[in-house]
């Protein structure tokens, strides 16, 4: 049974003529928006390669002057010889790309850029023979001839583009004629939709207004801040079921000042008709979170709709990544400081005042612990402040302090003082015994604390205890730094406690020679015959360098 064909009614021929017209027409406008993409892609693949290879020519060439000029040994053959290579495959890929017109300026560039690399390579490899002045020539010569490669490329573009306009041209009166007739057609068959059309126009402005945002949360909302719909992946971020939001406003569910400034960013975007950006924090579930989001206008009707997302999860990342930057800027001056000092004493004031001003600490400190006495027991250990910097609170006073008599298992800064560990806190109100300079800490605002312990040649000798705001007591990249910081410190004190020795070493070597010498021995000689005063002389050095018992007159002679 042969299909039946639904009557195409009176104006069906001309209605399918005016939709070939319209294929035909659209299929022009993309074959012309086609061209033009390709014109762009042309042109800038064209400039790109061209600068790209006078950029290796010039690179290859600074690298070698560089390199004789330091008077370090000869760069590597990647160094130069790679940049050359990608030129020289860049021009073929441009000579290759080229039309006819352009072919004599192109082989006019290509040669002068041989030579530019035949002279780069010479001078690289006999700098003796070939001038740095004749390879500037040759590159001068060679950025004259792209300037007439790019002149010459600009009219083969001008060209390009005049046909391209015609054929937009063309084009363009063939779719206006088109689209005038299909619009007076469509209003003369079609009125009784004008109102179908003006929704589907008014649902498009919607779908519109949702594409120019991210969705985490959408919500749809009228001028005075009631909420219609509501939008997005991320519900349990409301905290309630989304049906209870509806109907609601913004009053009703948040404290006076948040609903003020967020009816002015709504008021604001219905206002201007323009899209409204905005961040914020709120406290959900006893946790501070941050949000951005963007408010725009529904076509012309009073309504907006706003998408929230949580960038709390950013936010957190950005801070880490500020206490490591800030780290390593704090760890790069303490190696600074530790190579600029000769001693201890100028060592550890250095390391203060960069942990203050690099760090961002409040207060910084070094207290070591002070010599044990003999034949007293296990003496109370005690630190004492040999350098400070920042804040004047905690009191220079109280800088100086004992460990527990006893240790406890619940004093962890004690044990931490005591064994020689990192110890970290954000609040000292926690810890149960504390020495006095911590309720000083707490009472000025700076509750978080840092300690450092201080070793020389694998022995505990101090700590350098930091104060601040806010101290992370959780990251175990931050706590893995601070250990590096202990490290680099204890290498500097052990180092320079060895240099000391050797100082001591080399100063009682030189006393023992003198002690040595034919001199002392005429003096001690002197000093047996009866004279008193080279006696007591001879015996002052002998009593200090501690020879009296081993010294032998007979070897007086």
């Amino acid at each position: 049974m042969p299909l039946s064909i639904p009557a195409l009614g009176r104006f069906g021929p001309l209605a399918l003529c005016l939709a070939a017209l319209a294929v035909l027409s659209m299929g022009l406008i993309a074959w012309s928006h086609l061209g033009w993409c390709n014109l762009q892609e042309r042109a800038h693949v064209f400039d790109t390669d061209l600068s790209s290879v006078q950029f290796r020519v010039h690179r290859s060439h600074w690298v070698v002057e560089e390199s004789l000029r330091r008077g370090t040994t000869a760069p590597a053959d990647a160094v130069v010889l790679r940049p050359l290579d990608e030129a020289d495959a860049v021009a073929s890929r441009l000579a290759g790309t080229a039309s006819p017109a352009m072919q004599a300026e192109l082989d006019r560039w290509a040669a002068r850029l041989r030579a530019a690399e035949h002279l780069v390579l010479r001078r690289w490899r006999e700098p003796d023979a070939v001038p740095e002045t004749a390879v500037r020539d040759a590159l001068t010569q060679l950025d004259l001839a792209g300037v007439s490669v790019g002149q010459a490329w600009q009219g083969e573009l001008e060209r390009a583009r005049l046909a391209q306009n015609r054929l937009d041209k063309l084009n363009m009166a063939l779719v206006g004629g088109t689209t005038l007739l299909l619009l007076w057609l469509m209003w003369r068959a079609h009125r009784q939709r004008d109102a179908a059309v003006n929704a589907l126009r008014n649902r498009e402005a919607q779908l519109r207004a949702f594409a120019e945002v991210l969705p985490d949360l959408a919500f749809r909302m009228d001028g005075e801040g009631r909420y219609l719909d509501i939008y997005g992946n991320n519900l349990p971020l409301l905290g309630v079921p989304p049906e209870s939001w509806i109907g609601r406003r913004l009053h009703d569910l948040f404290p006076a000042e948040i609903t003020q400034r967020f009816m002015g960013t709504l008021t604001q975007a219905l206002t201007s008709k323009h899209t409204q950006s905005s961040t914020f924090s709120l406290e959900i579930r006893g946790e501070l979170r941050h949000f951005d989001s963007r408010c725009a206008p529904i076509g012309d009707e009073n309504q907006v709709v706003w998408m929230v997302w949580d960038i709390t999860a950013r936010r957190q990342t950005e801070r880490r990544l500020r206490r490591k930057t800030r780290m390593y800027d704090f760890l790069s001056h303490v190696n600074q400081a530790i190579v600029r000092s000769d001693a201890l004493e100028a060592l550890l004031p250095r390391v203060c005042q960069v942990a203050v001003d690099h760090g961002q600490f409040r207060k910084a400190w070094v207290a070591l612990f002070e010599p044990q006495p003999l034949g007293h027991g296990q003496a109370t250990l005690r630190l004492s402040c040999v350098a400070q910097a920042g804040d004047p609170q905690p009191g220079l006073h109280t800088l100086s302090f004992d460990l527990l008599n006893t240790p406890a298992e619940e004093a962890v800064l004690d044990r931490c003082l005591r064994e020689g560990r990192t110890y970290r806190t954000a609040d000292l109100g926690t810890e149960p015994l504390r020495p006095t300079w911590c309720d000083e800490a707490i009472a000025s605002g700076t509750p978080g604390c840092v300690v450092v312990p201080l070793q020389q040649d694998q022995t505990l000798i101090g700590h350098l205890i930091l104060l601040g705001r806010r101290v992370d007591d959780t990251d175990a990249d931050e706590l893995g730094l601070f250990e590096d910081l202990s490290n680099d410190l204890s290498f500097a004190l052990t180092t320079l406690h060895r240099e000391e020795l050797r100082s001591h070493a080399e100063q009682r070597i030189r006393l023992h020679a003198a002690y040595g010498s034919e001199a002392f021995w005429q003096e001690y000689n002197a000093a047996l015959a009866g004279t008193p005063a080279p006696a007591s002389k001879a015996l002052a050095w002998m009593d200090l360098l501690a020879f009296s018992e081993r010294v032998n007159p007979s070897q007086n002679g």
